[in-house]
């Protein structure tokens, strides 16, 4: 999809709050059905209490609220609610994106206006790319130190094509880095973090499953240790199995807050992946010298903004 700013070709991106209301309204009837049934029976259904009563509240709360429209090209941005035009302001009016919580952000105006928009799926970063991509071009250089980082637009981000980014073989298939900009820890968020493919081999694929399953099982398997078993008799203090719960739980709190750029850095050499505060840019630190080179050539287009700084400390204005 074309996204060159100030013409009049640009399609116009769209948003929706609920892209099917016909099934989320048929989801709410099913809901009622089972927790009237659950109610005459007697019937307890644990959990799922939440989904029963959450999926009819959500409906009727978008039914009162109404859904919205969000529009976007080359003249401005439109947000309707209920077919009415709500907000319409030009695109130049535009001002940054400021993470909000639980993966939304906001469109911020400069007249303090703003609507938020979910920053995962299709149409969510399709709209995010679309800003990022409007704004004019400014010089991002990389840190005096450390001249393996690359800073650019996320919309400018290119991995060579058809070339696997782990070994250099033929990229057969994709593998997934995640950018974030917040804080993040298992469940619980402040930021909004965005999916980046780059072409891999199955060979790398591979290693990499098997490398996050082991790491993984490394912690499961000391904690075999502290269940109660013939090994540990019932009643007695052991300081061993006390270490070992200690280590077992710190391992596996640690392999999800920062396994992922280990296990990245020794497989693919890219690691360190983060979003700027209004996610139109990402760093990430590429240790090959020749693939950080294609990497920022790829990036060497007009109205990118894009710089880099290579092995050599070259640094590229585009």
């Amino acid at each position: 999809m074309p996204m060159t700013p100030g013409t009049t070709d640009v399609p116009v991106v769209v948003y929706h709050d609920l892209e099917s209301w016909a099934a989320m309204r048929v989801l709410s009837l099913v809901a009622l059905i089972v927790l009237v049934v659950a109610h005459v029976f007697d019937v307890d259904l644990g959990v799922f209490w939440v989904f029963a009563y959450g999926i009819p509240g959500s409906t009727a709360a978008i039914a009162v609220m109404g859904r919205r429209r969000i529009e976007l090209d080359s003249t401005g941005i439109r947000v309707y609610r209920r077919g009415k035009l709500r907000l319409q302001r030009p695109l130049s009016s535009f001002s940054r994106l400021k993470p909000l919580f639980a993966g939304t952000v906001a469109i911020v105006f400069d007249d303090g206006a703003w609507t938020w928009i979910p920053s995962v799926g299709q149409e969510g970063t399709t709209l995010l790319d679309f800003l990022s991509a409007t704004r004019e071009a400014e010089v991002v250089r990389g840190p005096t130190r450390g001249s393996n980082v690359l800073e650019m637009r996320v919309t400018a981000l290119r991995f060579p094509a058809g070339t696997c980014v782990g070994c250099g073989r033929e990229a057969t298939t994709t593998v997934d880095f995640e950018a974030s900009s917040g804080w993040n820890f298992i469940f619980v968020s402040w930021g909004v973090s965005r999916t980046l493919r780059a072409p891999a081999c199955e060979r790398c694929q591979s290693r990499r499953k098997w490398l996050f399953r082991g790491a993984f099982a490394l912690p499961a398997v000391s904690m075999l240790y502290v269940l109660p078993g013939p090994w540990s008799p019932p009643g007695q203090p052991d300081p061993i199995r006390t270490v070992a719960f200690i280590v077992a739980v710190s391992s596996f709190l640690g392999l999800i807050r920062w396994g992922d750029a280990l296990f990245d850095r020794w497989l693919f050499g890219l690691w360190g992946f983060s979003l700027s505060r209004d996610t139109s840019r990402v760093r990430l630190r590429v240790r090959d010298p020749g693939l950080r080179h294609d990497i920022a050539g790829l990036a060497r287009s007009p109205g990118t903004g894009v710089a880099a700084v290579d092995a050599e400390g070259t640094t590229y204005v585009l």
